[in-house]
């Protein structure tokens, strides 16, 4: 884990950072080993400072190196550094050597910048603030994509709070799961201080996606806890078995007050039930997917919590105009009704891929549960 930190080297060079580094072996415990890799702290050799940048380095985005073939190192970092934005690489995580001499973008942006590799079209992402802006502040979400980490499109801004939200989204960590691409967008009110979370999603990287009436998927802690203030979640998750980490910086001071004291800390949620479709109380709730080609191998699972009170949800297949596809009606189907992260949906014990027809979409049908995700699995037969 690399963190920011104002280290005693900002007594010697005004308004500088740098980057503090922390292990765990459990995700829980974490150490914070002298490195030694630091050289401008003689007083204190043993610090545990990364040789990252130069000048006023901060805001460090570290990821697995998806192309170590093509890219140098184990790890890619995107970070803010005076000049612009910058990536660098490293074997171990504590020595980073930048991959130009030349800024990645050649101006500010004073947030959680995220770096981002698309497996599926082979490219990267820059998700930071735009360069340019038309009120009084720039704290909007803009994307940059590249082929090659060096040469970039120009900053498109993709996300603007709207009449009803408070003017001003700080930045928003993106990550990928299944087909999509998920948003921690971070929503900040400049008159409280105040900075929390909440959920956005995509499946192309550059339209994006909100829940109406814009719940907070991370809040600030209670009155009087270390994170009351301020919010900011880091990286993707780290899926850990049924679960999904989410790590985050909190504060109990609003924003820009000085002499902060962040802390970082985790929250956890159950795999990949982050927003799910779920009917009015008593009502049963209907959703139509597009069409797709069926798999030739392969079951079907929901991934649902059902009501303490009982519910299900049924699957029918249609075909592409909507009809239902004898065998595989809402009627044949063996309901869900146990909630689970991969329940199997069979149709009078026969799978997905026993489908006759090779273009089908499929119709969910939801009494007292909530649908949050599906997918094709290995069949167990």
């Amino acid at each position: 884990m690399a963190c920011g930190s104002k280290s005693a080297i900002s007594k010697k060079k005004p308004f500088a950072y740098n980057v503090a580094y922390a292990e765990s072996k459990d995700g829980l415990n974490w150490t914070r080993p002298a490195l030694g890799v630091f050289d401008a702290l003689p007083e204190d050799p043993r610090n545990n400072l990364i040789k990252l940048g130069r000048e006023k380095t901060q805001m460090i985005d570290v990821e697995h190196n998806p192309k170590p073939g093509v890219i140098p190192g184990r790890f890619v970092a995107l970070h803010n550094e005076a000049g612009g934005l910058r990536i660098s690489t490293s074997d171990d995580g504590k020595t980073f050597t930048w991959l130009s001499e030349e800024p990645t973008l050649p101006y500010h942006s004073d947030t959680s910048n995220n770096l981002v590799y698309d497996e599926v079209r082979d490219r990267w992402f820059i998700y930071c603030r735009p360069r340019a802006y038309a009120g009084d502040h720039k704290r909007r979400v803009s994307v940059q994509e590249s082929k090659d980490l060096k040469n970039w499109t120009h900053e498109r801004t993709i996300l603007i709070p709207d009449e009803h939200e408070v003017p001003e989204y700080y930045g928003m960590t993106v990550f990928r799961r299944g087909d999509l691409f998920f948003g921690m967008l971070q929503v900040f009110d400049r008159v409280t201080g105040l900075m929390h979370a909440e959920l956005a999603w995509s499946d192309d990287g550059y339209v994006w996606h909100k829940i109406g009436n814009h719940p907070q998927v991370l809040g600030v802690g209670a009155k009087g806890e270390w994170d009351e203030n301020m919010v900011i979640p880091g990286e993707g998750p780290v899926v850990v078995g049924d679960e999904m980490w989410f790590y985050y910086a909190g504060a109990k001071e609003p924003h820009l007050l000085a002499d902060q004291i962040p802390a970082a800390g985790l929250a956890i949620a159950p795999r990949d039930q982050l927003v799910g479709l779920r009917p009015k109380e008593g009502q049963t709730g209907y959703a139509l997917t597009r069409p797709f080609f069926r798999p030739e191998a392969g079951d079907l699972v929901l991934n649902t919590t059902i009501d303490e009170a009982g519910g299900s949800v049924a699957v029918e297949l249609r075909d592409d105009f909507g009809n239902p596809i004898p065998g595989f009606t809402a009627e044949d189907c063996a309901p869900v009704v146990a909630g689970g992260l991969a329940m199997p949906v069979r149709w009078k014990g026969r799978g997905l891929s026993e489908v006759p027809e090779k273009e089908i979409r499929m119709r969910f049908v939801i009494k007292g549960a909530t649908l949050f995700t599906y997918d094709v699995v290995p069949s167990v037969q």
